[in-house]
């Protein structure tokens, strides 16, 4: 297996979200500005995912897999060059077809192919799998804003 093309830390210095809200672990492949492949490990005692235990069992919410996707396509457009730093996406459009449950723990990998990509959103079409089964197919457009400013 190759090493990611980039890692976590690398990741949240691209990304305008903190790391705790960031869904992306690694990018294990690009193809130019058209497909991003990437992965996320989710541990069963994670504050997310620990108390989203249906009979018992831990799950990864569907929410979070679209916000996954999401952050991707937002990934892949930061590392093109298409969407200027300081950007943040905002879903406009998602739709989601759940196939199988992610129990946690679990490492779910995201192969998204881009269909718009533009300084002002990018649409998407992705095929998650939780340890190779496919688990959801997501397609949505991200609306590009600029970040908001921290609170003081």
């Amino acid at each position: 297996m190759n090493p990611p093309l980039l890692d976590r830390a690398a990741i949240v210095e691209l990304m305008p979200y903190g790391p705790d809200f960031l869904w992306v672990d690694e990018v294990l492949e690009q193809d130019g500005d058209r497909r991003i492949v990437t992965n996320k490990h989710y541990l069963a005692n994670a504050s997310i995912v620990r108390d989203h235990t249906p009979a018992g069992v831990t799950l990864v919410p569907g929410v979070i897999l679209i916000e996954q996707a999401a952050q991707s396509a937002l990934l892949l457009g930061l590392r093109s060059g298409h969407v200027a730093s300081g950007k943040a996406a905002f879903l406009g459009r998602v739709k989601a077809d759940f196939l199988a449950p992610v129990v946690c723990p679990a490492k779910v990998e995201v192969d998204l192919v881009v269909s718009v990509l533009r300084a002002e959103a990018i649409g998407f079409a992705a095929k998650l799998k939780s340890d190779l089964q496919l688990c959801a197919h997501i397609a949505g457009v991200c609306v590009l804003v600029d970040a908001p400013a921290p609170s003081i």
